[in-house]
């Protein structure tokens, strides 16, 4: 296990658990919490309350080098793409491509 010394992994969600986001974060909670290691990480969570505390929270994440805050409706199912449940909010705008070619 020597390799994985340096090795983090960070648990943002739990598809397979059964419920609502929030159930979903309190089911990776009571499970990294009855064996605790140095290998897993949950992700921290932060509540969004309001437009300023976005604002806040997306000048600490930018500052940090970051370049966005997804959003996640607590209530929300797990569905394992972007949606109005999940949303990535950035202050720039971006593209995803596959090159093909160049000269």
């Amino acid at each position: 296990m020597s390799r994985w010394k340096d090795i983090k992994f960070m648990v943002f969600d739990a598809p397979l658990v059964k419920g609502n986001f929030k159930t979903r974060l309190a089911t990776i909670k009571a499970e990294l919490a009855k064996k605790p290691n140095d290998v897993v990480e949950m992700v921290k969570q932060t509540p969004c309350t309001s437009k300023d505390n976005l604002a806040t929270l997306m000048d600490t994440i930018l500052s940090a080098k970051g370049e966005g805050v997804m959003l996640k409706d607590p209530k929300s199912k797990y569905e394992g793409k972007r949606s109005y449940a999940l949303l990535k909010v950035k202050k720039f705008e971006d593209a995803e491509a596959v090159v093909i070619g160049h000269l």
